[in-house]
């Protein structure tokens, strides 16, 4: 469910004031590292606003209230500990149960446990002791629906995370003010155009304890975690030659967020318009620009299957996984642990061991250069071609590392130190890439005029990146996930006759690698078809339109782990009291 409303006040000719309030409520399922099910969700926004003929001023905040949410994972592994504990019951009563089999079936053929795997029903015999020790161990647990599994799946459901529990509480906050000023009427130059602006935002975190890491030495009291960043720019543009033809632009920003260093970026444009009627024009660009990392980035403390990290020395640097010493590569500790089982020396294992010396996080850093054309043959032919080239410095991921030391959480031991014979656990830190990740790619959109009312259209893009393929395949994820090749082409007719319309457009995207903390996979390729039919009923200023989105299926899904998306059919009515008779 959703709403707004706004009281718009116009003070003079050149002033108008507005207060502007939203609400969204309603459940859904979220995915990221984990997967969530959001319950009872909702959020507000309120905004006030002075905008003026060459001015704005505008403040608004966001207020977030996560109500009955859980985080999925949490709930499918506490309640299975609820039912039978792991090491208690499940564990021991899986393992006699299939060591009986396995022990029955060798003393059947008068082998030793360690010769059955001569026999040529190995196979049959371990797939029978496995399905008698699930049996076994499950049989421990109470039946799916029942009054007793009900009552642990909505202890843990509603128990809070980091507590026994898979809820969770946001209530965040976010405030934000801007400003931007345009000394155009000011200026006795129609050819020159300057504009300053800025802006001021404080997130303002609170989970509880749950998502966030608000009492990290175990004070026994969350408080919030605020984060100030402000900012501001100026912008000038000058148009050269005769007639104008040429644009030149240029802005510089500053950016200062108070956990790391301040950010400047420079920017320029050129846009030249060429033909007699300026319908051909060719644009050409250099821009900086950065990605702070988000709040989750900073501050988050998750123990799921990888206990995540933020990478703020703020939030982090009590525990000593970051900087040399801190952390190996999670790869070279599977070696490790391979080698013991192989039976080599403890000497010899722990030379496999690398260490990650995993660097604390900062904004990421792009440079990107744009080239362009955009024009329009003989009247109904549209072209719009683009080349791009980005480089990425410090590009925001996260890499899997186990724990050198002890690593204390709220004032008790979190993980064991492998050193001293101890048990380490796997931890995601937040970090930037030391390698430099360039992508490139470019894209062409034609639309064609076929007759006063019906035009043909398309568009392609191709898309790349480069990435040391090792880092990308093994602890460090990148999560670039776009494919290669994509295309759209369609018909569109506005207006056919007096009353009917038409749209019809077929996309198409190749397989491609998609890698996130969620998970990896090769997405497989598809392609869609829409359509639409629409008719207009001008005694009533109404378009009545039906439509479907993937028309003939297949399902299809974009990412690992999403659903598959259908079909959608749908009726649309549009009331619009300017609509021309």
């Amino acid at each position: 469910i959703k709403g707004d409303v706004a009281l718009h006040y116009r003070a003079n000719n050149n002033l108008e004031l507005s207060y502007n309030y939203r609400i969204g409520a309603g459940s859904s399922v979220y995915q990221g590292s984990e997967r969530y099910a959001l319950r009872n969700l909702s959020q507000e926004f309120h905004k006030l606003e002075a905008r003026g003929s060459n001015y704005f001023i505008r403040a608004y905040g966001s207020f977030t209230n996560a109500g009955d949410s859980y985080n999925l994972t949490a709930l499918g592994a506490l309640a299975n500990e609820g039912f039978a504990p792991s090491s208690a019951a499940w564990v021991p009563t899986y393992l006699g149960t299939y060591a009986g089999t396995v022990i029955g079936a060798a003393l059947q053929n008068g082998l030793n446990v360690d010769q059955l795997e001569q026999l040529p029903n190995y196979a049959a015999i371990t797939a029978l002791a496995h399905q008698e020790a699930r049996a076994s161990a499950d049989a421990l647990m109470p039946a799916a629906g029942s009054p007793e599994y009900q009552a642990i799946i909505e202890q843990v459901r509603t128990n809070l995370f980091q507590s026994g529990g898979a809820g969770f509480i946001d209530n965040s906050r976010l405030y934000h003010a801007e400003f931007n000023y345009d000394f155009d009427p000011l200026i006795n130059d129609k050819t020159l155009s300057l504009m300053v602006g800025g802006n001021f935002r404080q997130y303002s975190l609170f989970t509880d304890g749950t998502i966030f890491n608000e009492d990290p030495d175990g004070t026994g009291v969350n408080q919030r975690i605020n984060i100030d960043e402000y900012g501001g720019y100026f912008q000038a543009s000058k148009r050269l030659l005769p007639g104008e033809r040429l644009k030149l632009t240029g802005s510089l920003r500053y950016d200062k967020n108070e956990n790391f260093d301040g950010q400047v970026s420079p920017r320029v444009s050129a846009v030249y318009s060429a033909g007699a009627d300026r319908q051909y024009n060719f644009r050409a660009s250099y821009q900086t620009g950065f990605r702070n990392p988000t709040t989750q980035d900073q501050f988050i403390f998750f123990p799921t299957t990888n206990t995540i990290i933020g990478g703020t020395p703020a939030n982090a640097e009590r525990y000593g996984l970051y900087g040399p010493g801190g952390s190996w590569t999670l790869n070279s500790y599977n070696q490790f642990v391979g080698a013991l089982l192989s039976g080599a020396s403890q000497e010899q294992a722990f030379s496999l061991l690398e260490n990650a010396d995993v660097a604390y996080v900062q904004p990421e850093q792009l440079k990107s250069f744009e080239l362009g054309f955009k024009g329009v043959f003989n009247g109904d032919l549209m072209v719009d071609l683009n080349w791009y080239y980005n480089t990425y410095n410090d590009f925001l991921g996260e890499q899997l590392v186990v724990n050198q030391n002890e690593v204390i959480h709220k004032g008790a031991v979190y993980a064991q130190s492998l050193l001293a014979g101890g048990s380490p656990r796997t931890f995601a830190l937040k970090t930037n890439f030391k390698e430099e990740l360039t992508s490139w790619g470019i894209g062409l959109g034609l639309t064609y005029r076929l007759s006063t009312h019906l035009e043909a259209f398309g568009n392609y893009s191709f898309a790349d990146f480069s990435l040391d393929e090792a880092a990308e395949g093994g602890d460090l994820i990148a999560g670039f996930n776009t494919p290669n090749n994509r295309y759209t082409i369609g018909v569109t007719g506005r207006k056919l006759s007096k009353h009917f319309g038409f749209n019809v457009a077929y996309r198409w995207q190749e397989e491609f690698y998609y890698a996130s903390s969620f998970g990896r996979s090769n997405m497989p390729s598809f392609g869609v078809l829409d359509a639409s039919v629409s008719y207009r009923i001008p005694d009533l200023k109404t378009v009545v339109k039906l439509g479907g989105t993937n028309l003939g299926g297949p399902d299809y899904r974009t990412n690992v782990g999403n659903p598959f998306i259908g079909q959608m059919y749908y009726i649309s009515l549009t009331f619009d009291e300017f609509m021309p008779r």
